[in-house]
């Protein structure tokens, strides 16, 4: 038992250590866990995007320049494009005369949690790297009210969610900012490449 203990060990070690040189640039992550990430992230993608023929038309838009956008700057030659690029999409989605009040909504429930408070936190995945979703502290929550209260009807339809439930929701965006509505990433590449736009909701609902 002991030599057995002994050789997890070792092996857990070796683990972190090369763990450590992949973190550092001194290794690849193997093509086999490369593989396999890949396939999972299919198999989650799968139900958000069988569900967009079925969104309406406005999240229809709101998600397709999001996508236009991320592909765009994922492709431009220099931070000086890329900042470009975060200008056209916010120009791009004050343009299609959104919200910021929403309704009938469709996503995948990608965050389901609850901050120290006791109060809900919960992000819907509205494409493949998109979402729209609370806050999760209060102090940043301030100004938009995004946590859902305990004990109100909004927190016993959360209850009833799990991770990866296809959900129908309505509630508000917020107008504003750098995105032309409230985006809450600390970086432009957050923002760009995996945007979650801060977000009230008034009603969640599990599709059947």
């Amino acid at each position: 038992m002991r030599l057995l203990k002994e050789i997890v060990g070792a092996v857990w070690a070796l683990f972190l250590i090369y763990g450590a040189f992949v973190l550092l640039g001194y290794a690849e992550i193997p093509q086999f866990a490369k593989n396999f990430w890949k396939e999972l992230q299919e198999k989650q993608y799968a139900k958000i995007d069988g569900i967009f023929s079925q969104m309406p038309s406005d999240q229809q838009a709101f998600v397709g320049i999001i996508s236009r956008s991320q592909q765009a700057y994922d492709a431009a030659p220099n931070d000086l494009a890329k900042g470009a690029e975060r200008l056209a999409r916010k120009s791009a989605l004050c343009g299609i005369g959104l919200g910021p009040a929403v309704s009938g909504w469709i996503g995948q429930v990608s965050d389901l949690s609850s901050n120290n408070d006791g109060f809900g936190v919960i992000k819907i995945s509205v494409s493949r790297n998109a979402k729209v979703g609370t806050w999760n502290n209060s102090f940043s929550d301030i100004s938009t009210n995004t946590l859902i209260k305990p004990q109100t009807p909004l927190h016993e339809q959360s209850l009833k969610l799990a991770t990866g439930d296809i959900v129908r929701f309505d509630g508000q965006l917020f107008s504003g900012g750098s995105d032309c509505f409230r985006e809450m990433s600390v970086t432009q590449a957050g923002s760009m490449q995996e945007p979650a736009f801060a977000f009230r909701f008034s009603r969640i609902e599990k599709r059947g």
